[in-house]
């Protein structure tokens, strides 16, 4: 059996309820959802589970967090054997197992769910307010599951009432790129490597040159050169932060550049600038930040002036994406060393551009090596410069 991952989309899914509504991932979106996969309440123990878990109508509320329940045995509508409906608690009729299967309870090579010695393992999937897998749980323990189920969500965010919205650049934030090991490890191949001074590529003469002006900028970058860091970080990018790129902005990256992990220690930021303003970066279309450390450092948050004062914290592995004609800068760091994995990202038509952009270069700039990060392919890996 497949599970979800967290940090990625939820699969597509849909179906009848017992109140003859119909439930998909967009009818689901905001708040939290909890989907029990279950498989029968013809078990005692299971039907016991969701009796409990339905009982909590002041936890699943229909607006913070909603509760559906996940059957894949006829009999349980038959007879009757489900919780009803609230506000927040939902029970889904899955008896094709789409449902099941595609979430990793029902193995693909099951026919049948309910007994028949079927390999079926009853989950819980928590998924976040924009479809996102948050945790899996497997239901090893149907007496004690509702119990450690409802302390993790009571523990969840509060996103708290409607409210009118504030004027903020146009980003997106995304949770859950990078997982805290994938972190810790980039920064600990970035201090095996060590960092070299990053410069500003900017048009001198006709021609994109590296320039270095501490008065604009300070920081050092390491290319990553471990192969299987730079494969752990293409996949997370091509399934977790690509998929949510061409939802928010309709845009279809296909190319990433700049696989660099930076150092900004005390003092250190980056200056006022746009990252496609030279002939040389003309190509880039979309740049990423992922900070490694955030809890450890104050101060190197990122602003856009054009669009007010605000800064931006993004918390460890968490991503903030913006359209690299954006003017942005970091702020000094006050404290502490300040990680983050900065690529930008662009689709086929640029990347004929970035081609082309070579007879642009001064002499000593070479260009950025390209990796695939195609969704729609799984393609993965490096295309040398053209």
């Amino acid at each position: 059996m497949s599970l979800p991952i967290p940090g990625e989309p939820a699969p597509a899914f849909s179906g009848r309820t017992t109140d003859g509504q119909t439930l998909d991932r967009d009818t689901l979106a905001g708040g939290f959802t909890t989907l029990c996969l279950f498989g029968s309440a013809g078990h005692p123990a299971m039907a016991a589970m969701l009796d409990r878990l339905a009982a909590r109508t002041e936890l699943f509320d229909g607006e913070s967090h909603r509760l559906i329940g996940v059957s894949i045995d006829p009999d349980d509508e038959r007879e009757d054997r489900l919780p009803g409906a609230s506000a927040g608690v939902r029970m889904l009729l899955d008896f094709d197992q789409s449902v099941s299967r595609a979430f990793g309870a029902l193995d693909d090579a099951s026919t049948d769910g309910a007994d028949n010695g079927v390999a079926f393992q009853p989950l819980t999937v928590l998924l976040d307010a924009a479809m996102r897998v948050l945790a899996v749980h497997r239901i090893d323990d149907p007496d004690d599951h509702p119990v450690h189920l409802c302390q993790f969500l009571q523990g969840l965010p509060s996103a708290g009432p409607p409210r009118p919205a504030a004027p903020q650049a146009p980003v997106l934030l995304l949770p859950m790129v990078f997982e805290t090991e994938l972190c810790r490890r980039l920064i600990a191949h970035f201090d095996t490597l060590g960092g070299q001074p990053s410069g500003v590529l900017e048009d001198v003469d006709g021609k994109t040159a590296l320039t270095f002006d501490p008065g604009r900028k300070q920081r050092q970058d390491a290319l990553i050169a471990d192969e299987t860091l730079r494969t752990a970080v293409q996949i997370r990018v091509r399934r977790r932060l690509i998929p949510e790129i061409r939802k928010a902005f309709q845009f279809e990256a296909t190319r990433m550049e700049r696989s660099v992990v930076t150092r900004y220690a005390a003092g250190d930021f980056c200056g006022l600038h746009r990252d496609n303003a030279a002939l040389g970066t003309a190509h880039r279309q979309f740049a990423v930040t992922i900070p490694l450390n955030a809890e450890t450092c104050s101060g190197g948050l990122l602003r856009f002036p054009e669009y007010g004062p605000q800064l931006y914290p993004i918390p460890t592995g968490c991503a903030l994406v913006h359209s690299c004609s954006l003017l942005h800068e970091v702020t000094p760091v006050r404290e502490g060393t300040r990680y983050a994995f900065i690529p930008v990202l662009f689709n086929e038509a640029a990347a004929r551009l970035h081609e082309a952009s070579a007879a642009h270069l001064a002499p000593g700039v070479t260009p950025d090596r390209r990796e695939f990060v195609t969704p729609a392919t799984g393609q993965v890996g490096q295309v040398r410069p053209g």
